[in-house]
């Protein structure tokens, strides 16, 4: 988001859109740039600003991200926004057209399994962007069976040490963190933001 004098601050965006805007404004998406949305695509990253050729994953491509149909190094840019965390039980959730949506009905179970599914994604879009591109990651720390599971530090170190890319920095988007309402005595804070990795690659 911007202040009043019109400089882009790293934290506490409202939404996707928002921040996608100022990755635009910084330089690191331009107008003439060819970005894959490898994950969706219909959702609300690209309401405030988008570049001239976007492909997005979405009804017409509908590929599992974890295996691109695109030679190396095709794409000026990335943005990539895997699910987060297990969704739990899925019997009984009550947002299930939300969980059809997003690809969460055959997400990992667990933790471990769902990170693998994040790295394994973000292998492919490394290898789909081009030398000196940008990969747009989103990821999200979470608590799940009373422990507290660091996506973010997992996601990045993934990043840099496994993949090679360079930390260009890292954006927030603040949410209202969803909970129980009915529960008594708080055993844990609410990771109300999620996290924006820019990630460029060598």
């Amino acid at each position: 988001m911007t202040d009043s004098d019109g400089l882009v601050l790293a934290a506490a965006y409202r939404n996707n859109a928002e921040m996608i805007a100022d990755c635009h404004q910084l330089g690191y998406l331009n107008d003439d740039d060819l970005v894959l949305d490898a994950t969706y695509a219909k959702g609300g990253w690209w309401k405030r600003w988008q570049p001239r050729q976007l492909v997005g994953n979405g009804r017409a491509l509908r590929a599992d991200f974890r295996t691109l149909p695109f030679p190396d190094q095709t794409f000026d840019a990335a943005a990539y926004d895997p699910p987060y965390c297990p969704p739990g039980g899925r019997a009984t959730s009550t947002i299930k057209k939300f969980h059809a949506r997003y690809g969460m009905t055959d997400m990992p179970k667990n933790p471990a399994q769902t990170q693998t599914l994040i790295n394994d994604g973000l292998d492919e879009v490394h290898r789909v962007v081009r030398r000196h591109g940008i990969v747009l990651a989103k990821c999200k720390s979470y608590i799940t069976s009373g422990k507290y599971q660091h996506q973010e530090f997992e996601t990045t170190r993934y990043a840099l040490d496994k993949l090679g890319f360079e930390m260009e920095g890292r954006l927030l988007v603040a949410q209202r963190a969803p909970g129980p309402q009915s529960q008594k005595t708080q055993k844990h804070f609410r990771n109300n933001f999620s996290t924006l990795l820019i990630l460029r690659r060598k």
